[in-house]
């Protein structure tokens, strides 16, 4: 009994892992470029304010990916 138990929440963990964390590699590909695009904008003085904090949000969040992992 106790062993079928298990085996179903093998299968919903395996479910949930995918969902929370699938994909991972893509999404900091995806992060890493956008930030390069905003480093790049920057270097050239054309970056808005409003831009430099959208860098800084994106920046955390790449950070907490990376803590993920």
């Amino acid at each position: 009994m106790l062993k079928n138990k298990l085996k179903g929440l093998k299968s919903s963990l395996k479910e949930w892992s995918m969902g929370e964390c699938g994909g991972m590699d893509s999404r900091i590909k995806l992060m890493m470029e956008d930030i390069t695009d905003l480093d790049v904008k920057g270097e050239l003085g054309m970056l808005p304010s409003e831009e430099v904090e959208g860098r800084k949000l994106l920046f955390g969040d790449l950070w907490k990916l990376f803590l993920i992992i």
